[in-house]
């Protein structure tokens, strides 16, 4: 069955008289089947069919005028001698359903006697076919008539044949090629019931219990009856559930699987394991608990092929058992009491209602040694031979479309109908009676016809059977699974709902996703939302992912109460520092309250829409320190008679980590919670949204006044509609570093606070004012122009002041706009016609194909288009002192050369070397030259503002974070003398701006978890000290054990780096100083051992008697000529001497000599200068890193304007850490 996607052809004569009009004439009627004027049309599969017959009289869509009646044989099996079809679109009044071939077509005789029984099954047909199309969500779409051709569906087109008319009917000539696989994909297609291979009512009184049923109770069992599809190994029902429907098998195969009781699954595992009942085409299950014999499954029946059922569910029963007689529910308990008193393992016998029960045989043969066949349901299965062999499981492909397979072999131009197979002679057919299908287990035995594909006309083609190695099943036998770090790398990829599913695949699978630490960090159930229940959460999640998760999503869980919540972050938020709780309603503030006082290390929460979120809960949350209780009383303040007992002085209560907060839409959140965040959290708050929290007033920011919120980067305001200019006077002094604001639909604000806002926040980046209409006009945007000079993005959406004037000034002064939204800007709509935008260089980022578009315009600068104000400041030295630093302007990168990025430079650490270069006193590598003037500082961290041409394969993109190597040249192995040529900060030029250009191999992309300033830090310390102390070991091979001991000299950067490097590695340190207070904070961070070395000059003796005379066997030298007589005498024999520095002095005191030849053969030690290292191995520290989450010490943060100051106190050598210049 075919329909067609081109209009009716004359060809549409032959199937029915037009309703108006005569007939087309002769000669176009023999035109449409002549293949040389009229090719065959295109086609595509029936919704109802998978046949491939090209050219039918009746097809889909057409008025129902005619009933045919089939006398003779068709081509098409399911129509044979005695069939009818076309009574629906008669007795219905709708359009065809489906398409025929047909060779004779008479008028249906007798009609009104036959009507009853036409149209009882004319309702089964339909119904089953609406039910079919409904289940696969595909409902069938009634053509229009008016139109001049049908709507196309989904389908893959396929040609018709081609052929001539001769008398009596189409003769093709040429053989058909194999029909498309796409041709089955219609649901309906390639279903048995959908397709018409099953018929509702024959099936059903095919069926033992059913066969002596009237037709009027056939036919309310027919029209109850639900088609249900499973795809292979899917569970139909599962023990232990509830449910009062029985299923009959229409075609396919299932199992039945019975979990027992862990005592009878030692004794009879070897059995179960290998056998389990099968159920195939024509029986049932389900009917013990349709009959209440117990009150839930009391097995599993999982699909082993596709399955196709149908169901009756309780009501319809019901109904049933009333209707019919005592006998027939009399048999079904009867059976059902078998199967629940029948062992777990054995077959079950049920006896046909015609058989005599006294010579009933069992259908399962019982030989010595089992040999257990599966067959597909297309065709019944053989008798098998006894072997004595091990058995070998087998199990059919359930991919394998047998029934397509078939199609491929048969016999093309044959006209005859299809020829069943044969069966194995050894298979008896008593009385000439239908065959009946041999099953192992044999729920109940029903006598069907065999059935074959309907386009069969060949012989059949067996299902391909995968054979299960026995000797994989032998015991003692080692079973090869990946590596478990394989796995986890692979499973880090993966949601942690879908490593819960996942889990179930193998025991090994199992172990490994519930036990390693590496996984499960990230838990987002939000695409999950509607379905995330209390039971889920309390039994099966939480206990899956245990202390494991770091992030948190449940957003939107509208099903989740107290009940759940409070299971879940009892059992999973102990580590928890990302909780997004965005709309979840019915769990109480208490909860919330419970849940952060777990998670002590939050840093971030989401509550969004979070009805019970209010001023007290969140002073809980965002907490404060206990502070001493003044032991005066105010005067007039009366004397308490209750006693409160507080915590003790120095308690932190509440998060003292959290940095993050979305309040979104709090309406409970006052003025109250402002002053207690100013007054607690100001020191760490990094991001706050407050949009539509329409209860703060500008008595809320004005608190903030007293304070300073140094980190506060991204604030939002949106919607906040009673805050006025006071409010963004108090919150500009308050909050200098924020670099994203968003005050649209604040509509209390005027001028002046859009001014305040461009003259006190320099490093704003994004400025959101979308619909402030009385905030933004021509002079506020011009005062942005002028004092924003790093704005990035701009929203002016829907301010109706703004004029082309301002918007041209933003355009010519704000040289790093990316990105501006003018949006519904009504007075531009002329600046726009009349080419404003291609003036000035920009282009509409949304493309638009007639007409302007004011509700949707955006500008964007051209791609290479060169700023108008190309200035930036940045520090340069002349080597003539750490005072005589300038703070200059200096032209931007020009045009990107190959492989080369630009970097937005937003962090730079000092380090001993920058205060020498800008002295004058680093020269004393020869390839090292002195520039007149330089920019110093080689470390820093920044963001990928551009990638130059050749960097696709770099793995870099936009808004990458990234650090610098020293060297930059120096990639992978031992450095070379050329490479010193390409040090940053000396000979090129250093980090001590705002933008820089790199080559992309000299950027290594930053860990997600540390800050900027930390991330500074890294690349001279963090690859130094991992040098100094593994310069000789194998990439991945790193020094580690707490025999191995380790001496540091001084508190200075690469010291500190190192001591915690160490620490991470296992190893046994010893740190020197001059200061016991930085020895102390030392001990903090892991120090094993201190030395005083001003209390202790003789401090080598002490490191040998700390190790028991052996001496160290790493030793970073970082003091120079005055410690490195010193360093060899307390160095382990063999031992390793990396020089670092010399802050001691380059020169020896007067008089001191000493022998390094002698000291060196003494202890057969090695000596070597570790100057930085290569690239490979700065990526090597940095996983320790993330594995072990090291975080750097930072003594001081200096602003960018401060640099000097910042070098000044590095060479005072106060500093304990790195010392950090925040340059954004």
């Amino acid at each position: 069955m075919r329909r067609s996607r081109t209009p009716p052809s004359p060809y549409r004569a032959l199937a029915q008289h037009p309703v108006n009009g005569p007939l087309p004439d002769s000669a176009s009627l023999i035109r449409s089947f002549n293949v040389e004027t009229n090719p065959a049309r295109p086609v595509r599969p029936s919704p109802l069919t998978a046949s491939t017959f090209p050219d039918m009289p009746l097809d889909l869509g057409d008025e129902a005028k005619a009933m045919y009646w089939l006398v003779r044989e068709a081509i098409y099996a399911e129509l044979k001698p005695g069939s009818f079809f076309g009574e629906i679109g008669v007795l219905m009044n709708m359009p065809r359903t489906a398409t025929i071939i047909a060779h004779l077509q008479l008028e249906l005789p007798k009609f009104p006697d036959m009507e009853k029984a036409i149209r009882h099954e004319a309702h089964e047909r339909l119904t089953i076919t609406a039910k079919k199309r409904q289940e696969s969500g595909r409902a069938l779409k009634l053509p229009n008539r008016h139109a001049g051709a049908r709507e196309a569906i989904p389908g893959e087109v396929a040609t018709g044949d081609e052929g001539i008319i001769s008398p009596g009917g189409v003769i093709n000539k040429k053989k058909r090629k194999s029909p498309s696989p796409g041709a089955l994909e219609d649901p309906a297609s390639g279903s048995a019931l959908g397709s018409g291979l099953v018929n509702v009512r024959q099936t059903l009184k095919e069926l033992p219990l059913f066969s002596a049923l009237p037709p009027d109770i056939l036919h309310f069992l027919g029209m109850s009856a639900q088609p249900k599809t499973y795809d292979p190994f899917t569970d139909i029902i599962r023990q232990g559930t509830l449910g009062n429907e029985i299923y009959f098998i229409v075609r396919g195969e299932a199992e039945v699987i019975h979990e027992v009781p862990e005592v009878k699954t030692q004794v009879k595992a070897k059995r179960a394991s290998l056998i389990r009942p099968r159920l195939r085409q024509g029986q049932y299950f389900g009917e013990v608990t349709s009959l209440g014999l117990s009150q839930k499954r009391t097995a599993t029946v999982r699909s082993i092929t596709a399955v196709e059922c149908l169901v009756i569910d309780g009501e319809a029963l019901d109904e049933l058992w009333k209707r019919c007689p005592s006998s027939l529910r009399e048999q079904v308990e009867e059976t059902a009491r078998k199967r629940i008193k029948k062992d777990d393992t054995e077959d079950v016998d049920m006896v046909d209602v015609e058989d005599d029960a006294g010579s009933a045989t069992p259908s399962t043969p019982i030989v010595a040694t089992p040999q257990v066949i599966f067959t597909t349901p297309s065709k019944p299965a053989s008798p098998i031979n006894d072997e004595s062999g091990q058995l070998l499981l087998k199990d059919p492909d359930p991919y394998l479309s047998v029934d397509m397979e078939n199609l491929r072999s048969r016999r093309r131009a044959s006209l005859a109908p299809p020829t069943p197979p044969n069966d194995s002679p050894s298979t008896p057919i008593a009385g000439g009676g239908r065959p009946r299908m041999i099953d192992t287990i044999t729920p109940i035995k029903i006598a069907l016809p065999v059935m074959s594909s309907p386009d069969s006309e060949g012989p059949m083609k067996r299902a391909r059977l995968s054979a299960k190695l026995s000797h994989l099943d032998s015991e003692g036998e080692d079973r090869t699974y990946l590596p478990e770090d394989i796995l986890i790398a692979i499973f880090q990829h993966v949601n942690a709902v879908d490593l819960f599913r996942l889990r179930r695949l193998s025991p090994h699978w199992l172990k490994v996703l519930s036990a390693s630490p590496k996984l499960c960090h990230h838990v987002d159930l939000s695409p999950y939302n509607r379905r995330i229940t209390d039971d889920i959460l309390i039994n099966r999640l939480a206990p899956f992912l245990g202390h494991r998760p770091m992030l948190v999503d449940v957003s939107n869980c509208f099903h989740i109460t107290d009940e759940g919540f409070s299971s879940f972050w009892k059992l999973c938020g102990k580590n928890v520092r990302i909780w997004r709780m965005k709309s979840v309603w019915e769990v109480s503030a208490n909860q919330i309250l419970e849940m952060s006082d777990h998670a002590k290390n939050l840093e971030e929460v989401d509550w969004s829409n979070c009805r019970k979120v209010g001023d007290n809960l969140l002073a809980r949350v965002v907490g404060w320190v206990v502070i001493a209780n003044s032991a005066a009383r105010p005067r007039g303040q009366r004397q308490q008679t209750q006693t409160v007992t507080l915590p003790p002085p120095g308690t932190v209560i509440g998060c003292p980590k959290l940095k993050r907060l979305n309040l979104s839409y709090c309406k409970h959140i006052t003025d109250r919670s402002m002053a207690h965040m100013a007054a607690h959290a100001s020191n760490r708050l990094q991001s706050l949204s407050l949009t539509r929290c329409t209860s703060i007033t500008d008595a809320g920011f004005q608190s903030w006044a007293p304070f300073r919120f140094i980190n506060l980067s991204h604030l939002c305001l949106a919607d906040c509609t009673y805050l006025s200019d006071n409010a963004i006077v108090a919150l500009v002094n308050s909050a200098k570093a924020l670099t994203h604001l968003d005050l649209s639909f604040c509509c209390a604000l005027s001028d002046t606070a859009t001014e305040v806002v461009a003259l006190g926040l320099p490093h704003l980046r994004e400025l959101k004012m979308a619909f402030c209409g009385s905030a933004v006009s021509d002079n506020s945007l011009a005062c942005i122009a002028l004092h924003l000079n790093d704005l990035e993005r701009l929203s002016v959406r829907g301010c109706v002041r703004v004029t082309s004037s301002g918007i041209e000034s933003i355009l010519e002064g704000c040289s790093r706009l990316v990105w501006t939204d003018i949006s519904q800007c009504r007075n531009l709509e002329g600046w726009v016609k009349g080419g404003g935008v291609a003036r000035w260089g920009y282009d509409e980022k949304t493309a638009r194909t007639t007409g302007l578009d004011l509700k949707n315009m955006t500008l964007a600068p051209v791609s290479g288009m060169r700023n108008r104000r190309g200035r930036r400041p940045q520090w340069v030295t002349k080597h003539d002192g750490l005072d005589k630093l300038r703070l200059v302007d200096a032209p931007e990168p020009s045009e990107l050369k190959e492989g080369e990025v630009l970097v937005k430079i937003h962090s730079v650490s000092l380090n001993f070397r920058d205060t020498e270069v800008c002295m004058g006193l680093y020269g004393h590598h020869k390839t090292i030259g002195q520039e007149s003037e330089i920019v110093p500082t080689s470390d820093c961290c920044g963001s990928v503002v551009k990638l130059g041409p050749g960097t696709g394969d770099t793995g870099l993109k936009q808004t990458d974070r990234v650090m610098s190597i020293f060297i930059q040249t120096h990639l992978t192995g031992q450095i070379v003398e050329k490479d010193m040529a390409y040090g940053l900060g000396l000979p090129l030029g250093g980090c001590l701006t705002q933008y820089r250009v790199f080559p992309a191999s000299g950027l290594v992309k930053v860990p997600d978890y540390i800050t900027d300033d930390e991330a500074a830090c890294l690349p001279v310390c963090a690859v130094t000290g991992w040098m100094g102390i593994n310069s000789f070991q194998p990439i991945g091979q790193p020094l580690r054990g707490k025999d191995k001991v380790v001496l540091f000299q001084g508190t200075g950067g690469v010291s500190v780096t190192g001591l915690q490097i160490a620490k991470a590695l296992g190893l046994t340190t010893i740190i020197t100083s001059s200061s016991d207070e930085k020895l102390q904070r030392a001990k903090e961070l892991g120090a094993d051992h201190t030395i005083n070395y001003v209390k202790t000059p003789g401090w080598d003796d002490a490191v040998l008697e700390l190790t028991e005379g052996r001496g160290a066997d790493v030793i970073l030298e970082c003091g120079g000529a005055q410690t490195l007589s010193k360093s060899f005498r307390c160095a382990a024999f063999g031992g390793l001497i990396s020089a670092i520095g010399y802050l001691s002095g380059k020169e020896e005191a007067a008089g001191a000599r000493f022998n390094a030849n002698v000291l060196a053969l003494t202890r057969n030690i090695t000596f070597k200068g570790i100057i930085n290292g290569p690239k490979d191995r700065f990526e090597e520290v940095l996983r320790l890193y993330e594995e072990k989450r090291i975080r750097p010490v930072i003594d001081r943060t200096f602003e960018f304007g401060e640099a000097d100051e910042a070098l000044r106190y590095l060479f005072s050598g106060r500093h304990f850490g790195k010392v950090v210049v925040r340059v954004q």
